[in-house]
């Protein structure tokens, strides 16, 4: 999506806080629950990856550079480099663990293919972006 489209990205899921109870269907009762074209546990992947990453980037630069900074602002800058691997390994595990699951095969398949997903997989695992898509309310 380009930058020019900004105003249009969506920040939290379409179906709001059932955005967040959806979690538990999609990834615990393995079902789809009702949901855009991202459910929550995308997003919030997605939101600790660019964080994490960031994170990595800064403290690794000051890690790199060491000489040009004091020792707490080196120890400060070490501690959240550990953190974020801490926190980013597990959320990248886990995104490619659901990615994986035979439940999300259609949109895998879609991925490493033409890019395009049927109809009615789009109707029965997004039901909300199907909605936006048809222009049904």
């Amino acid at each position: 999506m380009q930058l020019k489209n900004i105003s249009n990205w969506q920040i939290w899921p379409e179906s709001g806080a059932e955005g967040f109870k959806g979690l538990k269907t999609s990834y615990i009762d393995f079902r789809h629950a009702v949901q855009g074209k991202y459910n929550a546990g995308q997003k919030i992947a997605a939101f600790i990856f660019i964080v994490t990453i960031s994170f990595l980037a800064i403290s690794g630069y000051i890690l790199w550079f060491r000489g040009d900074f004091s020792p707490e602002t080196w120890d400060k800058a070490r501690f959240i480099h550990v953190l974020s691997f801490v926190i980013l390994i597990p959320t990248l595990l886990g995104h490619m663990y659901f990615g994986l699951h035979p439940i999300n095969r259609p949109g895998l398949k879609a991925m490493f293919g033409n890019g395009e997903l049927d109809e009615h997989v789009i109707k029965s695992h997004h039901p909300l972006w199907y909605r936006k898509l048809k222009g049904i309310q």
